[in-house]
C-alpha cells in the first residue's frame, strides 16, 4: 500500500480527530510526507507531528510541549546555528519537553532509536487492518498515555522531578525528555531556576561539564548569555 493510498485513509481521521480535540493543522511542514498539529493549552503549546513515508511507512510523534517561560528566554539568548526568524515571528514554535517513554507502537522518533531499517519493518503499513490497527493505537496514546503525559509536565516542578531523576541515574544528557541539542542544558537549568530549585548549583555544574566543552564553543557566547538571564530570573515556584 503506496503512501498516497495511506494518506488518503489516515489523513482525514487524523484531522478530524484532531479537529474535535482543538488542534489546528500547523501551515509550515512538509505537504507530502509530513503533517504537524498544534493546540494552545492552559501552560504553553502542545504538538504532534504525523510522517506518511514510500511504501506505507507511517508513525507519529509522541507530545512535545512548550512552555513559554522557557523558550522565551532561548529565543532571547538565542541557538548557533539556527535561523529563528520565523520563531520571532511564531510562525513556527520551539518545544521544551517530549514524550518518548510511552510503549507506544507507531512512534515516528523509532528512525533515531532504531535505525531506518528496523522502523520500516516495525511500522510498515500493508493493509486496511495495519491501518486501523494504527488509528486505535493512535488513539488510545492520545486519551491515555498521552494524555497523563501532557497534565503531568503541565506542572513544572514535575518537570524539575524529571530532570533530577535523570541526573541521579548517571545520564550524561536529558535527550530523552528534554528538547533540543547542547541547549537542552539551557532549558533545564531556566526550569531549574523557575522552580527555585535547591540543587541549581549541581545542575550548572553538570550543565557546563557539557556545555564548556572545546567542542561545543558554539555555544560558549549563548551560555555567557544565558547566565546573564538567569542571574535576573525570579522563581515562580519554592
Amino acid at each position: 500500500m503506496d503512501r498516497k493510498i495511506v494518506k488518503k485513509d489516515m489523513l482525514p481521521f487524523v484531522e478530524s480527530f484532531l479537529d474535535t480535540k482543538g488542534y489546528s493543522q500547523l501551515e509550515n511542514y512538509d505537504n507530502m510526507k509530513h503533517f504537524g498539529f498544534s493546540k494552545i493549552s492552559n501552560f504553553g503549546r502542545n504538538r504532534i507531528t504525523f510522517t506518511f513515508g514510500d511504501s506505507g511507512f507511517c508513525g507519529n510523534s509522541l507530545f512535545h510541549l512548550r512552555i513559554p517561560q522557557v523558550e522565551d528566554i532561548i529565543l532571547k539568548v538565542g541557538i548557533p546555528n539556527m535561523n529563528l526568524t520565523s520563531y520571532y515571528t511564531k510562525e513556527n514554535f520551539l518545544y521544551t519537553i517530549k514524550d518518548t517513554n510511552s510503549q507506544y507502537k507507531y512512534p515516528s522518533d523509532i528512525l533515531s532509536k532504531q535505525g531506518m531499517d528496523n522502523a520500516r519493518k516495525a511500522n510498515l503499513i500493508l493493509t486496511k487492518a495495519d491501518i486501523e490497527d494504527w488509528k486505535e493505537c493512535f488513539v488510545d496514546y492520545f486519551e491515555n498515555a498521552g494524555a497523563e503525559f501532557a497534565t503531568r509536565y503541565a506542572y513544572l516542578p514535575n518537570v524539575l522531578e524529571k530532570l533530577d531523576e535523570i541526573m541521579d541515574s548517571g545520564k550524561k544528557s536529558y535527550k530523552e525528555f528534554i528538547c533540543g541539542r547542547t541547549d537542552q542544558f539551557f532549558r533545564a537549568l531556566i526550569i531549574s531556576k523557575l522552580c527555585g530549585d535547591d540543587r541549581f548549583e549541581e545542575k550548572k555544574e553538570y550543565a557546563e561539564s557539557i556545555i564548556l566543552m572545546e567542542s561545543r564553543k558554539d555555544y560558549h557566547p549563548y551560555y555567557k548569555l544565558l547566565k546573564e538571564e538567569l542571574d535576573k530570573l525570579d522563581p515562580i515556584y519554592n
